[in-house]
């Protein structure tokens, strides 16, 4: 819903890297943030779906994460699994830049959530 949602800051954006994925923890759930380009940002769940293990130790290149423990890998834009072990798609967030911030939305799933400063 719409203006339900609960931004909170995962870092600044000169923290992070083009090319580059960072974990942030809040209220003890995992997150990822991932900078694709100067511009855009992403974020999902830092644990894999399919065995437990941190996503943003995994190798990340242009809109794929792959897990480090299995190999499984996640197309970071919509969550979706995209080949096996990984048989559940993992949880996306809205990501909006704020006062140099990159902040996560939590509670506000949407099917893309593209950098929307």
């Amino acid at each position: 819903m719409i203006g339900s949602e609960k931004w909170i800051v995962a870092c600044g954006v000169e923290d992070i890297e083009v090319g580059e994925v960072v974990s942030i923890e809040h209220e003890g759930r995992a997150l990822a943030v991932y900078r694709v380009s100067e511009d855009i940002f992403y974020s999902t769940d830092d644990i894999c779906s399919h065995g437990y293990a941190h996503l943003s130790q995994g190798f990340f290149e242009d809109c794929t994460i792959e897990c480090p423990l299995h190999g499984g890998q996640f197309d970071i834009r919509t969550g979706k699994g995209l080949c096996e072990p990984i048989t559940t798609d993992i949880q996306t967030y809205q990501v909006r830049i704020r006062n140099a911030h990159v902040e996560i939305a939590l509670g506000a799933l949407l099917p893309d959530h593209q950098f929307t400063g």
